[in-house]
């Protein structure tokens, strides 16, 4: 990460976040499942307008994960490497 940001430049990764259901163990859990979609490299001039292209890529339905309706979040969030 130090490279990059010495060159100017951040390293986004987009991904999916769904809550699934663990098992019935001890009253039943839940945990949260990251998907990597995508990553890029950009300016870090770049890096809002980059953020909201991604999410404009890769939509979900707005609902919270804590929904039972929810399809899922997407998130962008800075990396070290890809995925």
């Amino acid at each position: 990460m130090k490279g990059f940001k010495k060159r100017g430049l951040a390293m986004l990764g987009a991904y999916h976040i769904e809550r699934c259901y663990g098992g019935p163990e001890e009253g039943g859990w839940w945990h949260d499942w990251w998907s990597h979609l995508e990553t890029r490299l950009v300016p870090m001039s770049k890096e809002e307008e980059i953020k909201q292209e991604l999410h404009e890529k890769y939509p979900d339905d707005g609902r919270s994960l804590d929904s039972i309706l929810s399809t899922g979040e997407t998130v962008v969030i800075p990396e070290n490497h890809v995925g």
